[in-house]
């Protein structure tokens, strides 16, 4: 696709690097409201009438510039492959989507030619960059998972890195390699994603690999999270999903899980888990923090999930997907669909400092905000 040449990844780490340092004096823990509103107005997007993602989208992945919402999120329609689209709002509620998708699947037997799913997506002044799961199929018919990287000046035009995919399946996610979420700590970019050793292996898990150009990445040997393990549990067994936020101090990770349980209800939620280093980590009292609602409503099924985290004057927006339900009147599955929750200003999760203030300004001084990504009905884990 059309799009400009690779720009400097160090100029854009550097811009990152200011604002994880103006944030990490933010110490004050909010102490009050925990709940997440959901908005009166969702699903805020929804699957267009006709044309490549009439059936489902899902995994929004946000950045909000101050004045402009952008969202790159992963469609469908029931025939073709998942690609990634574009949509943009004044206000994140009211969204506008680019009509075809900006990042599509590749020919052949190309690494990503069955499939592109929306990625962590992050911008410096001029230049946008995108970690990306792709895959295709073998020989015998499984897929065979990658993280890709693009770039673009625009957020809509997307150049393909010519040697993609950089991150490639080995012992450790030889199973199932997803969801990247890649965060910039000092000198090097930290990318957190899903894994499973092996189709065998029972259950999703998060690992954890680092880079220095972004490009390059060492894998760490051992996940870094995984279900709890007790039956009973609402994340007892897959985990996936991460969106990894860095105050200077204390690691937050918001994740989507389930009880995958044997009595063969299954529900997908979303928690909020904490780490000194990024690596040990403490799931929140309070979690899960958003699950499906009431009977009727189009969030009511077995999912909210996907979610996509971003900071908005002092407070969170998560949007997440959800759908309604298996089966509608016809028989046919209903649609996946996106809406969000929000935080009131200068909320806190108790066990994670609050952003807030200190984030405005630095908002002000930069003019970016850093925000981050998230499949369901894709999900193979």
């Amino acid at each position: 696709m059309a799009g400009a040449a690779m720009p400097s990844i160090r100029s854009i780490s550097a811009m990152v690097l200011v604002l994880v340092c103006l944030t990490s004096t933010a110490s004050v823990y909010a102490q009050g409201n925990t709940n997440w509103v959901r908005s009166s107005s969702n699903p805020v997007l929804s699957p267009g009438e006709t044309g490549w993602d009439s059936w489902q989208i899902m995994i929004p992945r946000l950045l909000y510039d101050g004045s402009t919402y952008k969202m790159w999120y992963t469609g469908l329609n029931t025939t073709g492959n998942p690609m990634i689209g574009y949509a943009s709002s004044a206000d994140g509620v009211t969204w506008t989507k680019h009509g075809n998708p900006v990042l599509v699947t590749g020919s052949g037997g190309e690494w990503d030619s069955s499939s592109a799913h929306a990625g962590f997506v992050f911008k410096n002044e001029s230049a946008y960059m995108m970690w990306y799961h792709g895959s295709r199929k073998s020989s015998d018919g499984t897929a065979v998972d990658g993280i890709g990287l693009a770039t673009s000046t625009d957020g809509i035009s997307w150049t393909k890195f010519p040697a993609n995919p950089v991150i490639t399946q080995t012992a450790i996610d030889g199973g199932y390699l997803d969801y990247p979420w890649v965060l910039m700590v000092g000198d090097r970019f930290d990318m957190y994603y899903a894994c499973q050793a092996s189709q065998s292996d029972a259950y999703a898990k998060i690992c954890l690999a680092d880079s220095t150009d972004g490009i390059h990445w060492s894998k760490r040997s051992t996940p870094v999270f995984m279900g709890s393990g007790r039956e009973g549990d609402w994340d007892a067994s897959n985990v996936y999903s991460p969106n990894v936020l860095y105050d200077g101090h204390v690691y937050g990770m918001w994740y989507s899980a389930c009880n995958c349980a044997k009595s063969g209800i299954t529900i997908y939620q979303i928690g909020f888990a904490t780490s000194p280093d990024g690596i040990k980590w403490t799931r929140a009292s309070k979690s899960p923090i958003l699950g499906p609602s009431s009977n009727g409503a189009w969030d009511s099924s077995d999912s909210v999930d996907n979610q996509g985290i971003v900071q908005v004057d002092g407070g969170f927006r998560l949007y997440y997907s959800a759908d309604q339900g298996p089966l509608d009147k016809d028989g046919a599955p209903k649609s996946y669909k996106i809406g969000f929750a929000e935080s009131p200003v200068g909320f806190a999760i108790p066990e994670f400092p609050n952003y807030g203030v200190l984030v405005m300004v630095a908002l002000l001084l930069l003019g970016f905000t850093v925000s981050r990504r998230a499949p369901k009905k894709l999900r193979r884990a």
